[in-house]
């Protein structure tokens, strides 16, 4: 549990804490492919995507009834925001999208059935962190991105509206009361964020930026290439001492008299 504690809020749900909750990879892969069936409906209209949608979205709902807030809650406003003009035309999509709560009935009849079912849920409510703390733990991606959408105008295409209500959705989704195990709300998230901040990026000209001065960081940082690998070698490698010197129970090498 400890692992998991640690590594949920920051985790990417591949490689990074997977062992503390299998879980989160399962709820990383159907955010991630959720949002890209969504992304390519964006692109074509075509409805055989959100079937796609519904069905991949049931199913991970009854596995793992968390990641549905994210996925329903930003699909359906990202409908609303690309469509606004038009948007009562999108009615059979708005519900197509959110018919995946079904998902959620067996978990709820479950739970209305057995109290100790209720109480698990009551005591596994995240307590999630102040703002500050919360941008802290989730990294530079994430504060650089919430500031270049307060700073610069909205990107208007639709799969960067998704992106920006991905984000934002799910930021806002973390505080809402009573909701068990909310962290899982993060799942697919760091990725989600990455690709916002290159979006955000290539529209202020920054890899462009980047490009130009990306010569000059080159002779600047080829000294220390070398040292860079023997110095995060050195602080990693544990230390190894002779065992006909040491005590190899004794963890802190006192030597043998």
């Amino acid at each position: 549990w400890s692992l998991a504690a640690v590594g949920m809020p920051t985790s990417d749900g591949f490689l990074h804490a997977t062992p503390g909750d299998i879980l989160m990879t399962f709820g990383t892969a159907v955010t991630l492919l959720s949002f890209a069936l969504l992304a390519r409906y964006l692109q074509t209209e075509q409805r055989k995507y959100l079937y796609w949608l519904a069905a991949l979205v049931t199913f991970g709902t009854v596995a793992h009834p968390f990641e549905v807030v994210v996925i329903v809650g930003a699909g359906v406003m990202t409908l609303v925001v690309v469509y606004r003009h038009r948007w009562t035309q999108k009615l059979p999509e708005v519900a197509l999208i959110s018919i995946a709560v079904i998902g959620l009935l067996p978990h709820l009849y479950l739970t209305w059935r057995n109290p100790w079912l209720r109480e698990i849920a009551a005591q596994n409510v995240w307590p999630t962190p102040r703002p500050p703390r919360l941008f802290f733990t989730l990294g530079f991606p994430t504060a650089a991105a919430a500031l270049l959408l307060v700073l610069r105008p909205r990107m208007r295409s639709p799969t960067d509206v998704l992106l920006q209500v991905w984000f934002v959705w799910t930021l806002v989704a973390l505080y809402l009361p009573h909701m068990p195990w909310s962290q899982h709300f993060l799942d697919g998230f760091h990725y989600g964020t990455a690709l916002l901040v290159a979006r955000q990026a290539s529209q202020l000209g920054l890899l462009a930026a980047a490009q130009r001065v990306k010569p000059v960081l080159n002779s600047c940082l080829k000294p220390f290439r070398n040292a860079a690998p023997i110095a995060w070698t050195a602080i990693k490698s544990p230390p190894v001492f002779p065992l006909d010197s040491f005590d190899a129970a004794n963890a802190y090498g006192r030597r043998v008299s």
